[in-house]
């Protein structure tokens, strides 16, 4: 738990430290999972004398937009000026201007992001993420000079960006499914994002256990085998 607790103080140093230890003492949501010697994206435990089996399905890399271009952790922003060319106007910019700047001033660069061009849709574009203001008075509240809070906050958003597209951030649906003597009863699928490091995909555990996905699903499977032996 001391080492738990050291790593959260140096990734908040301004959190009081009695919540960093509280998050330090608690319980690790992956523990009494299995990995599966099936596939590298399934785990499994035992609830309730029932096999209870945790999937993951990848969907993308990037967070996906909503038709206005919105995700949880922000939004995406048009590049302005020529596709072909790269600006327009007077702008020296290295990539095209954004069409919304990022607010407290802070530079272009840093809400571009560059992704792997794999398939269309994955080339580099602007991402403006959610609480930039309110992370930049919450380095003013904890005592920093204008300044100070302006580069954290720069770096902030730089952390954002990089968590969300270079991890990268998998987009992915998590199924629950219950067996009982390798016959399935019951599922259920729930679509999350995760970091694509080992402490964002911890979040699956986390939200299994934050929505009672398998007290659900074996509620489903009581049923199903009432609903048999009737």
């Amino acid at each position: 738990m001391s080492d738990k607790y050291r790593k959260l103080r140096r990734e908040h140093p301004f959190m009081p430290a009695k919540v960093v230890l509280a998050w330090a003492k608690t319980a690790d949501a992956s523990e009494g999972w299995e990995q599966s010697s099936r596939t590298d994206n399934q785990w499994e435990r035992e609830v309730e004398g029932f096999d209870v089996r945790l999937s993951v399905e990848e969907e993308s890399i990037f967070p996906v937009p909503n038709k206005h271009g919105d995700t949880d952790y922000g939004h995406y922003v048009t590049e302005r000026g020529s596709s072909r060319w790269g600006w327009d106007g007077d702008w020296n910019g290295n990539w095209p201007e954004p069409s919304e700047h990022a607010p407290l001033g802070l530079p272009y660069t840093a809400i571009r992001f560059s992704g792997p061009g794999w398939v269309q849709g994955e080339e580099g574009g602007y991402f403006i993420p959610d609480y930039i203001e309110e992370q930049y008075d919450f380095y003013r509240r904890a005592g920093q000079s204008k300044s100070v809070a302006w580069d954290l906050t720069r770096q902030y958003v730089e952390d954002q960006l990089s968590m969300l597209f270079s991890s990268p951030l998998t987009n992915c649906v998590v199924c629950i499914t219950v067996y009982k003597n390798d016959i399935e009863l019951a599922s259920t699928c729930m679509g999350t994002d995760v970091s694509g490091d080992d402490e964002g995909r911890d979040y699956i555990f986390q939200m299994v256990n934050e929505h009672d996905m398998i007290e659900d699903t074996i509620a489903d499977a009581k049923h199903a085998i009432t609903n048999l032996t009737n």
